[in-house]
């Protein structure tokens, strides 16, 4: 049988579908009623013809008016046709929906006054609570990203005076190398985690059908989507996952952006991502890529360590160099290792260029 529902055009819904009277409605029919309920999809979808029948009135009356030929006289007589038409057609859908709502409340009243739409409202309250609470730990986890930076630069200038030795003795002692392979090792973790998901056929790489939507509902700046464009379309290996492993993260990371029930918030990040992509090298781009995700996809983490903390690590012992160019050159070598957008580093400057 052909399902009962109604769309938004106000035209039936023409999906045939098997099961018993009650469950006479298609998937997509089905997960709207499972939304709003059983009363309110009624109301809606009453709401959608009515909405159709107004728009067919209007429409036959503009091919008359918009004929040549048509008499001021006869113009103003169908301009009262049509006003008429639409008023009666008013009246039929107050009527209808009057009707519907005696139907409803008899209902109600026949199950012991429980509405039957009380349990999908409290299930969608609770998602969108839940969704809530969700983005604000996001912007919770955000804003102390940004106090642990503040608290590292201030640490900074209460930076002890290093051990003896010099140089050489500060350099036998910086882990660094050993943060930095932890992040690789956790950036190729991530991409195997991320490339799990499924792909369609007409969003792989050749199609350009991924770049194209991300551009256009994202929002991206010319800048921003040269630089996504260039690396989508550059068969570079990088970290040996495989030539073209960024179009291959990027289309599986649209994805699940598309699904997921957080699409406007990720949309956002990964506009935010693109934009402060820009000059990075392709290494860095990858773990942007990544880090869209993180916080919303299960086992995805790019929080190893903070690179703030690694950052304020790495310039700390910077602050007992005499020589004011010899902090800045090292400075700005640590910029380019880790990767530090071009704007961000004026702030990191500013306690070094007075010590």
């Amino acid at each position: 049988m052909q399902c009962v529902g109604v769309k938004k055009d106000g035209v039936r819904c023409a999906v045939m579908v098997v099961g018993e009277a009650q469950h006479m409605r298609c998937k997509t029919h089905m997960t709207t009623l499972n939304k709003v309920g059983p009363n309110q999809i009624r109301r809606d979808e009453l709401k959608y013809a009515h909405g159709r029948m107004v728009t067919t009135i209007y429409n036959r009356f503009t091919e008359l008016f918009n004929r040549a030929d048509v008499d001021p006289q006869e113009y103003a007589r169908q301009i009262r046709i049509r006003d008429a038409s639409v008023r009666e057609e008013e009246i039929r859908y107050q009527l209808e929906l009057h009707g519907l709502e005696e139907t409803i409340t008899q209902e109600t009243e026949a199950n012991n006054g429980a509405n039957a739409d009380i349990p999908f409202i409290e299930r969608q309250n609770e998602r969108r609570r839940i969704a809530r609470e969700a983005a604000m730990d996001r912007w919770r986890r955000r804003n102390l990203g940004w106090q642990q930076r503040n608290q590292a630069m201030a640490a900074i200038h209460h930076q002890p005076a290093p051990a003896g030795g010099g140089q050489l003795a500060q350099l036998a002692n910086d882990n660094q190398n050993v943060h930095t392979a932890v992040v690789v090792q956790k950036v190729k973790e991530t991409v195997q985690k991320v490339l799990q998901i499924p792909v369609p056929p007409e969003y792989q790489t050749e199609t350009l059908k991924t770049s194209g939507e991300i551009i256009l509902e994202c929002g991206l700046s010319k800048q921003a989507a040269w630089q996504m464009m260039a690396k989508y379309c550059h068969d570079d290996d990088i970290y040996d996952l495989g030539h073209g492993i960024y179009g291959r993260v990027l289309n599986s990371v649209w994805q699940y952006i598309k699904a997921s029930p957080d699409s406007a918030d990720l949309k956002k990040i990964l506009k935010t991502e693109m934009q402060d992509n820009i000059g990075m090298c392709a290494q860095g781009n990858l773990s942007r890529l990544c880090n869209i995700l993180s916080g919303y996809l299960d086992g995805i983490n790019m929080d190893v360590k903070s690179k703030n903390v690694l950052l304020a690590e790495r310039l700390a012992p910077l602050a007992q160099l005499a020589n004011y160019h010899t902090r800045m050159e090292q400075a700005r070598a640590i910029f380019e290792e880790l990767q530090i957008p071009e704007n961000d580093r004026a702030a990191w400057l500013e306690p070094l260029q007075d010590a």
